[in-house]
């Protein structure tokens, strides 16, 4: 749920915390939450920290070529090209 968050809300920790505040019970569930809250400031930071940013690139690079989103072109996301092939 934490990383689904924080992949829609492309800012820092905090600017995450916020924008998933906002979220409506139902796009929260979407996510996976156990509870109608979103997940705190430092749960996000420590989630965010524990992850290893290489394998999140490769799998979220992977699931975005498999969705078949570029029809033959890239896509940049702050400063990062991914192409397709």
């Amino acid at each position: 749920m934490v990383l689904g968050i924080s992949v829609c809300a492309v800012w820092g920790k905090e600017f995450f915390s916020n924008w998933a505040k906002g979220l409506p019970k139902e796009a929260l569930k979407r996510f996976g939450a156990r509870r109608d809250e979103p997940p705190s400031e430092p749960t996000i930071r420590r989630t965010i920290h524990s992850i290893d940013a290489d394998e999140f690139d490769r799998r979220i690079s992977n699931w975005l070529i498999s969705q078949k989103c570029f029809k033959g072109k890239g896509l940049v996301v702050d400063g990062k090209v991914l192409l397709e092939g």
